[in-house]
């Protein structure tokens, strides 16, 4: 432990030879920040060499010095390179060096190095603000890791070594570090204030360099030592020129005596100087200044200098002198001038003076205008006196107004005034211009009012230039067509083209109205959607007072609701048309149908009462003929009254279960008998092969009353070949019932129309093969009442086919 205390003390001078060495190399790192980094690391780096050089040998191969305090102060004070270099340079002798202890001693200076970079992070690299309990647990950190460290020495050495040495490790070893970071401290706050006092003397040099007045400096006794290069370039004299008294050299000789006696009295009694004089350059050229100089004192109050500024205001002199030289012409100007012109008092707003304009306008005399108070003239209303609303002014005090004023008449007049601050006859005074802007108010009304009937137009309004741009829409344009105003500003109208319309339409627009005259009809548009619609249009061109077309206006009314409902009248007077035809042909048609049973009843009836001799056999078939046309009758009444239930919505629908096949089966016997009775007997009627077992849940009359429709068409309308109904599929839970002929078919103008009713395919064949029209349409209605659909295909001269598909629960 004794020997530790020794090595600590041989390494003292090292230790301050480094605080002093890193205070004299932090002089010179301004603007050499990098050189500086490198430099401070390989002084560490050295430092830290020459205490390994004369170290405290705990046995071969281990041996201990101040290193570790170096590489901390390394890390706190020099940053990441410096920290890296001495790192590079201790590690790299103490390897040289060798020895069992070498993983300890190299360790212990990577670790001292990192703990003093993540505590100059931790304070955010401002290693001169950091408290001494703070230095201290630095130090007390950095090497209880080098304790730790020893544990890299061969067992059980290190828990030896360990044990020995840690007292003087953790006492002498950080209270060294932290006397020497305290001195280094100290040179690096000493090192910062001199770099902010050369900072702000370089923003002061730099401020004077590039000030727009001209700066200047004396000492107490008056005599220059400094002025800035624009107060050179105002005065005409150079900088050797004007130190000293030479400044005096060009200053006007009629202010020099004035300006010396002034600087004088300035510097005797050290009080402020303020002076308006002149300096006479070289080329005769005089320079007007404002000249302003304060005492500059030092931290006792005492006077050192004094610093002042000149600034040029020739400008300002000669505009004064122009002011004066010109007020009899102003004069002169204002009572001729044939603008209105008023001359008030600012704070009681008195009539100081008016021209003759303002006599002629306002009705009084020049002498009863002066008696008079703007307040007489001006009328006070809300919105006059609303500066917001109507007042404009600017830095220098002129101001614009829009007010309305009496005239001596009664009468009101609407006037714009532009005033401005102006010195006359050596008073402050406002000058005001008046312009009688009455006409052009009722102008702007009128245009306000036409403005507001553009936007709140029931129409869409587009404006366009000559070449058919768009300038302006109304809110009504873009309600109807879906583009925004901004969206179509600037674009041609073609923007809606629906391309409906030919491009010699679209020409014959264009034509018409650039030969000026109007265009007026019809178009179809495309809105932005893509929907097209229908507009009203009148084009008109506008003339410029010369006669050339400059602008086009268009007028559109969106008239889609209106042809659609034209549209819609045509169809239904079609369709009432069509209805009163249909009605008609259907009274005729169930005329006949009517008769002609009844007709045979009451004939036959008749034959059969009267006539006594009759044979048995010719009774018999009197009869059959009278029950076939009573049978007749009762379909044509059925189908009446069901077509009836049907428009109602009286048919009600009542499902049960049942196999499907009986009905099928029953069915073709019954039309295979119809056929038979009707002459038929060579077309086949064939049945699609039904399982016994497939149940359907659904009104089983309605079904066959549907089945029954459909055999009976195919029965009427076929004269050869095969009629096939019946289950063509069962599939997702539906059955499809088919019923195909090899009939006459159907022609494809009648396909559109053939479930509508009293309607029949080929009117040319309606008395061939009679019928009322209705079984179609029956069929369908019930079909659909069963949740069903019912489709058909068919071809003239070849045959139909009709598909009923209903679920089969």
């Amino acid at each position: 432990m004794d020997q530790l205390f020794l090595a600590l003390t041989q390494n003292a001078a090292l230790l301050v030879a480094l605080s002093v060495l890193y205070g004299l190399l932090s002089r010179f790192r301004s603007g050499q920040a990098m050189r500086f980094k490198i430099i401070a690391g390989m002084l560490f780096g050295f430092i830290a060499v020459a205490g390994m050089s004369i170290p405290v040998h705990y046995q071969t191969g281990i041996f201990y010095d101040g290193r570790s305090i170096v590489l901390v102060l390394s890390g706190l004070f020099g940053g990441g390179l410096t920290a890296a270099i001495t790192v590079l340079l201790a590690g790299a002798y103490r390897i040289y060096l060798g020895g069992i202890g070498v993983f300890a001693g190299v360790s212990t200076i990577i670790l001292c190095a990192a703990i003093g970079l993540a505590a100059r992070k931790h304070f955010k690299g401002k290693p001169g603000e950091i408290s001494i309990l703070h230095l201290w647990m630095i130090s007390l950190a950095a090497h209880l890791l080098m304790l730790f460290s020893q544990l890299a020495i061969p067992w059980p050495d290190g828990l030896e070594i360990i044990s020995e040495i840690w007292l003087p490790v953790l006492t002498i070893f950080p209270l060294a570090t932290l006397i020497i970071a305290i001195l280094m401290q100290t040179d690096e706050n000493r090192i910062q204030s001199l770099l902010t006092m050369q900072e702000s003397e370089k923003r002061y040099q730099t401020l004077s360099e590039k000030s727009p007045v001209g700066i200047f400096r004396t000492r107490p006794d008056g005599y220059t030592t400094y002025v800035n290069p624009r107060w050179c370039q105002i005065t005409g004299l150079s900088f050797n020129d004007a130190v000293g008294n030479g400044w005096l050299k060009a200053v006007h000789p009629d202010d020099k005596i004035k300006i010396v006696d002034g600087w004088n009295k300035a510097t005797n009694q050290q009080t402020k100087s303020i002076a308006e004089y002149r300096y006479l350059k070289a080329d005769q050229e005089v320079v007007w200044v404002f000249g302003e100089a304060v005492a500059e004192l030092s931290e006792t109050g005492e006077v050192v200098g004094y610093i002042g500024t000149i600034t040029d205001i020739t400008a300002r002199k000669e505009m004064e002198q122009a002011l004066r030289d010109s007020e009899s012409n102003y004069r002169h100007l204002f009572e001729k001038d044939s603008a209105i012109k008023l001359m008030t008092e600012p704070s009681t707003g008195q009539i100081i003076h008016a021209n003759k304009a303002a006599s002629d306008f306002y009705g009084w005399t020049v002498d009863t205008l002066k008696s008079m108070n703007i307040s007489q003239i001006k009328i006070q209303t809300p919105e006059s006196s609303s500066t917001e609303q109507k007042n404009r002014s600017d830095d220098q005090g002129n101001f614009y107004e829009e007010d309305q004023h009496h005239l001596a008449n009664g009468k009101i007049r609407n006037v714009e005034v532009f005033t401005s601050k102006i010195r006359f006859q050596g008073q402050d005074c406002l000058h005001s211009i008046i312009h009688d802007v009455t006409a052009k108010r009722k102008a702007e009304e009128k245009l306000q009012l036409l403005g507001k009937a553009l936007e709140q137009s029931p129409v869409s309004i587009t404006i366009s230039d000559r070449k058919g741009l768009i300038e302006y829409v109304n809110p009504k344009f873009s309600e109807i067509t879906g583009f925004s105003y901004d969206e179509v500003i600037g674009t041609n109208s073609d923007i809606l083209n629906s391309n409906e319309h030919t491009n010699a339409f679209s020409k014959s627009i264009w034509d018409t109205i650039t030969s000026g005259r109007d265009w007026i009809g019809e178009v179809q548009n495309q809105r932005k959607n893509g929907d097209h619609y229908w507009e009203s249009l009148i084009v008109s061109p506008i003339f410029d007072a010369a006669g050339q077309i400059t602008n086009f206006i268009s007028i559109k009314e969106d008239i889609t609701e209106r042809k659609q409902m034209i549209r819609e009248v045509i169809v239904a007077k079609e369709k009432a048309e069509e209805a009163e035809h249909l009605k008609s042909a259907f009274l005729a048609n169930m005329s006949h149908e009517i008769r002609t049973p009844l007709n045979a009843i009451l004939g036959f009836t008749t034959l059969l009462t009267t006539s006594r001799i009759i044979t048995e056999k010719t009774r018999e078939d009197y009869i059959t003929i009278i029950n076939k046309s009573a049978e007749g009758l009762l379909h044509i009444i059925n189908d009446i009254l069901d077509i009836s239930k049907l428009e109602t919505g009286q048919v009600k629908i009542h499902k049960q279960a049942f196999f499907i096949e009986p009905v099928l089966k029953s069915l073709q016997v019954q039309y295979e008998n119809k056929l038979v009775e009707a002459g038929k007997s060579e077309i086949a009627l064939k049945g699609f092969p039904t399982p016994p077992e497939l149940e359907i849940v659904t009104d089983r009359n309605r079904l066959t009353q549907v089945l029954s429709n459909l055999l009976d068409n195919a029965c009427k309308f076929t004269d050869s070949g095969t009629i096939t109904f019946g289950v063509s599929r069962v599939v997702d839970g539906h059955i499809e019932l088919t019923v195909a002929d090899t009939g006459i078919g159907i022609s494809k103008k009648d396909q559109a129309s053939i479930f509508e009713r009293f309607r029949q395919a080929g009117h040319s064949n309606i008395r061939i093969n009679s019928g009322n029209g209705l079984g179609l349409a029956i069929a369908k209605s019930l079909v659909e009442l069963m949740a069903g659909q019912i489709e058909f295909e068919s071809v003239l001269d070849q045959g139909t086919s009709f598909h009923i598909r209903l679920p089969l629960k």
